[in-house]
């Protein structure tokens, strides 16, 4: 009986240490290397001979964008989902349009590519014409290095790029520098609207500021200066011709202590027949209260001035997965603010 027992006993490890041994087994054998490939998006009006600029295209005018996926490993790499998914956004996320993966799947053999055009014709979800502006485009594959087609979850990674293209406004886009110079106080606060540098890719308004207390910071070893800004915080707006206020959607901050900070704010494309740019500041925080400008283009509108080609290019760039599609893009959109303890040499 005692014999009968430790014959099961011995039993019972061996299979024990047995399946730990498959387990590690498994664990630390050959794995197949991750797929190596290369995904281009190229918009139709970009031009091979015009680096430095974004492909611009006219209100309702077709996006065409060519999709490229080249296969550069030994092994073979299937697309799960062809189509695949791509999604569209404009700086400020007030536009989304999403379109999904297909059910079916492709595989790319070694040395091999996959192309397809994906056209959009500027309508957003509802179906209506979106606004002028910046649009960034997104794919988004997923492969696996298995190349028989199968679905193991356990094999799949995700692969994306997105491509920035320009939506000029009917007419064109007006294009000039123009210095402003007007100062307004908010409660002990100096505000100077200095200028605005207008192209067919965007718009830069630049303020400087003067407050009464000294602005903390500390000196960097490169010499520059990191300033702390959470004792004030500044949202802007801008209106062209009396249409809806839109909010600007990126901030820059440089700082000058003891009391000099500076803010380029930006905005979408401005319309060539432009006649003024209404914009008003609202301060917090220390200081309290709001202040508005107002810009006559009619000098600079009434040159003709129309999109021109200084917009600087937006390469194929890796994006981040859904839902995080702000094509985050895009990290700072909407009302704008000076960041607590945001510095800049």
């Amino acid at each position: 009986m005692e014999v009968q027992e430790m014959n099961r006993y011995r039993f019972a490890r061996g299979v024990m240490f047995g399946g730990f041994f498959m387990i590690l087994l498994a664990l630390t054998g050959p794995v197949n290397a991750a797929p190596s490939v290369d995904l281009t998006l190229t918009p139709s009006h970009a031009s091979p001979f015009a680096y430095g600029q974004l492909p611009d295209y006219s209100l309702g005018e077709p996006v065409v964008v060519n999709v490229t996926l080249i296969n550069q490993g030994p092994d073979p790499v299937t697309i799960m989902g062809f189509p695949p998914k791509r999604g569209i956004s404009n700086r400020n996320q007030t536009d989304f349009l999403a379109f999904p993966r297909s059910p079916d799947t492709a595989v790319i053999a070694p040395g091999h590519n996959l192309t397809f055009d994906f056209a959009w014709d500027q309508k957003n979800a509802k179906g209506m014409q979106v606004d002028s502006g910046l649009y960034t485009i997104a794919v988004y594959y997923l492969l696996t290095e298995n190349g028989n087609g199968s679905y193991d979850l356990s094999h799949l990674m995700p692969y994306s790029r997105t491509v920035d293209v320009i939506i000029l406004p009917k007419g064109g886009a007006l294009t000039a520098d123009i210095p402003v110079n007007q100062t307004k106080v908010v409660d002990n606060v100096s505000i100077t609207l200095e200028s605005i540098h207008l192209t067919n890719t965007s718009g830069q308004v630049i303020f400087t500021f003067q407050v009464p207390e000294d602005i903390p910071y500390q000196t960097h070893p490169a010499g520059w200066k990191m300033c702390y800004l959470d004792f004030i915080s500044v949202v802007g707006a801008f209106s062209i011709d009396h249409t809806a206020p839109r909010q600007f959607f990126y901030n820059g901050v440089n700082c000058a202590p003891p009391h000099t900070f500076q803010s380029t704010y930006e905005l979408d494309p401005v319309p060539a027949d432009a006649q003024e740019m209404k914009i008003n500041l609202t301060v917090s925080g220390s200081h309290v209260g709001s202040s508005i400008f107002h810009v006559n283009l009619t000098p600079y509108s009434s040159q003709g001035n129309m999109a021109g080609s200084s917009s600087p290019v937006s390469p194929n760039r890796p994006s981040p997965l859904p839902p995080a599609l702000t094509l985050a893009a895009l990290a700072v959109i909407g009302a704008i603010s000076v960041i607590h303890r945001r510095w800049k040499p």
